[in-house]
This record gives structure tokens, sequence and C-alpha cells, in this order.
């Protein structure tokens, strides 16, 4: 019963949408930087942001914005 309990506070309800907007560099002889954006739902800008950190180590964040 606990694990229910649980698993339904820890669920997405209280999460949100956010858009991060990150840039990379390709590989050489290029080097060019390359954009992109990406959802990430979680339920602050800062827990989003750990996040993308976490998920994508090859991009550099720009900002965070709530969708």
């Amino acid at each position: 019963m606990f694990h229910l309990f649980s698993y339904l506070f820890n669920n997405d309800f209280n999460s949100r949408e956010f858009v991060v907007f990150a840039k990379r560099r390709t590989l050489p002889p290029d080097s060019r930087y390359v954009f992109g954006t990406f959802k990430v739902r979680a339920k602050s800008e800062y827990e989003a942001a750990r996040t993308f950190d976490q998920t994508y180590t090859a991009w550099s964040r720009l900002t965070v914005e709530e969708d």
C-alpha cells in the first residue's frame, strides 16, 4: 500500500514541461556550433536544468524556460 501512495505522489502530477535551448560544437575540421531545443519534464526550473545537464553531457545549456 505504501508503494502505491509513494508512486502516486512521486509521479508526474506535479511536474511541468520546460524547454531547454542548448549548443554544442561539431567534430573537426568544421567545429561549428549547433543549436538545439529539448523538452524536459521536471518540477522546477532548477530540476529541469539539472536533469538536462546529466542527460545531455555533450551539450551546453543556454536557457531554461517553462513551456
